[in-house]
């Protein structure tokens, strides 16, 4: 059995959550803010219902392209769609930027971080372990690294890895590979990976190579024919579960 050099973490359910409401509710309140601001500035004369649905439907279709061919979704893609489907163009760079600034401020009042996170980070890094995140979104990897900054915990990262900045999202194995060669060219067998999902996370951790860790989320159903290495309830049974796994 080789040692353990590197745990790597999904963010949406397993580290913060995301899901206080259900996930459909936090995106149409933050499409919401996008047409307050878009009204607000005279680019769009149409109602909220009209707005939301047409964002709606881009985002439903580029992760249903990402669920089938593993392709990742980018947000400046949903908007580009939406916003063609409504008569407007495309947004240029720095509206982009100001776009999404707003479409993630109405986010924030609903995540959450767990209250076992900061004291598991902390006690992988004092046994020297490598930590990494591997997230599947669609939104710029910035937002999600301010919600981890404000909740202190970005800093015990060596590599964030968001799915809208690389090809691939979870379980293909190149997200969870090319995280590994950016922390040092760990090998996948010294390597876990820890998400709520049995099939982005466990499956694809295994896929390349790594032993995956279930974490339980309400929210999620089980599939068959996929067991996990090992499951948990809460983060602050994953060191002793990892001592299990690998040894000390």
């Amino acid at each position: 059995m080789p040692a353990l050099k590197a745990v790597t973490f999904d963010l949406g359910g397993t580290l913060v959550e995301y899901e206080n409401v259900a996930w459909e509710e936090l995106e149409e309140g933050a499409w919401r803010r996008v047409h307050e601001h878009l009204v607000a500035t005279a680019r769009f004369r149409g109602t909220p219902d009209d707005f939301m649905g047409a964002m709606l439907d881009a985002s439903s279709r580029f992760w249903r392209r990402a669920e089938q061919t593993y392709q990742s979704a980018r947000l400046y893609d949903v908007f580009a769609h939406g916003l063609s489907e409504l008569g407007l163009p495309a947004p240029d760079p720095d509206d982009f930027v100001e776009l999404s600034e707003h479409f993630h401020a109405a986010t924030v009042d609903l995540v959450s971080v767990y209250d076992d996170s900061l004291a598991t980070l902390v006690e992988l890094r004092r046994r020297g372990i490598k930590l990494a995140l591997i997230s599947n979104t669609a939104w710029p990897g910035e937002l999600h690294t301010r919600d981890l900054r404000r909740f202190g915990l970005d800093a015990f990262f060596d590599v964030l890895t968001y799915s809208s900045e690389v090809p691939h999202t979870k379980p293909h194995p190149s997200i969870f590979l090319e995280t590994l060669e950016k922390l040092g060219g760990i090998p996948p067998e010294a390597a876990v990976h820890v998400g709520d999902r049995i099939v982005d996370d466990v499956h694809g951790a295994q896929g390349a190579g790594m032993q995956g860790v279930l974490k339980f989320h309400p929210r999620r159903v089980p599939v068959p024919g996929i067991e996990p290495d090992a499951r948990i309830d809460r983060l602050e049974e994953l060191p002793d579960v990892l001592e299990r796994l690998f040894g000390r």
